[in-house]
C-alpha cells in the first residue's frame, strides 16, 4: 500500500472513530494534523532516494554509452539493435512494475520519463542503422505522438513537458526546412499541442498548477 492510500485508508477509519464516538472532534482535528505533517516530513526521502538512484543509472548508462561507442562500428547489426532498445525494454519493465505494483507518483513520472527516452533512442538507433529515418523532424514527431499515451497512462507531467519539447523541436526543423507551409505548421501546432487539452483539464481539476502536487 503506498503512502498516500494508507493515508486515505487511515483517514476513513478515524471518521468511523468519531461516528461511533471513540474520539471527539478536537482529538481528531489534531490527529489528522498530526499525519498529515509525518507526510510532509516523509516524502522528502523517497524524492532524494530516487534522485540519487537516477543519477547512479545516468553514470553506470554514461560508462556503457562509453565502451560500446568504442565498438560501435565492429558490431553486429542485430546487436546494436539490441542495444537500442534496452533503454525502452528497461522504461518498459519498470513502468509494469509501477502499474502492478500501484507505486505513487513519482515511481509513475520516472518510469514514462525513461519509456520516452528509450523511444527516442530506439528510434534514433534503429533508423541510423537501417538508414529507415532520413529526416530529423520525423523522429521527433514520431516520439512525440508515441510518448502521448504515456502522459495520461501514468498521469506523468515531466512527460507532458518532454512532449511539448519534441513538438516545439519538430515545428522547429520543419520550419527550418521548410518541409510544412506555414498553414501547415500552424494547423500541426494546434493539433499536437491541443491533444495535451485533457491533461491541462485534468491537472486545473486537481489543482495541481496551483502548486498542490504532492509526489508520494
Amino acid at each position: 500500500m503506498t503512502e498516500e492510500k494508507h493515508l486515505q485508508w487511515l483517514n476513513r477509519q478515524m471518521q468511523t472513530w468519531q461516528s461511533q464516538g471513540l474520539v471527539d472532534p478536537a482529538t481528531l482535528a489534531r490527529l489528522q494534523a498530526y499525519y498529515r505533517l509525518r507526510a510532509q516530513d516523509t516524502k522528502r526521502m523517497p524524492v532524494l532516494s530516487f534522485a540519487l538512484v537516477i543519477i547512479g543509472t545516468v553514470l553506470v548508462l554514461l560508462g556503457a554509452i562509453l565502451i560500446l561507442a568504442k565498438n560501435w562500428s565492429s558490431m553486429p547489426r542485430l546487436l546494436r539493435v539490441f542495444c537500442s532498445l534496452v533503454p525502452l525494454l528497461t522504461g518498459i519493465g519498470l513502468g509494469l512494475y509501477t502499474i502492478l505494483r500501484e507505486k505513487g507518483q513519482l515511481w509513475r513520472e520516472i518510469s514514462a520519463l525513461v519509456v520516452s527516452i528509450g523511444l527516442l533512442t530506439a528510434m534514433a538507433i534503429t533508423g541510423q542503422v537501417y538508414h529507415v529515418i532520413s529526416d530529423p523532424a520525423h523522429l521527433f514527431l514520431g516520439t512525440a505522438l508515441l510518448s502521448l499515451p504515456l502522459v495520461y497512462l501514468f498521469s506523468a507531467d515531466l512527460t507532458a513537458l518532454v512532449y511539448l519539447v519534441l513538438v516545439s523541436i519538430y515545428l522547429a526543423v520543419a520550419a527550418i526546412q521548410q518541409s510544412l507551409s506555414l498553414g501547415g505548421i500552424l494547423l500541426a501546432g494546434i493539433l499536437l499541442i491541443g491533444a495535451l487539452k485533457p491533461w491541462l483539464v485534468l491537472q486545473l481539476h486537481q489543482g495541481k498548477l496551483q502548486g498542490q502536487t504532492l509526489w508520494l
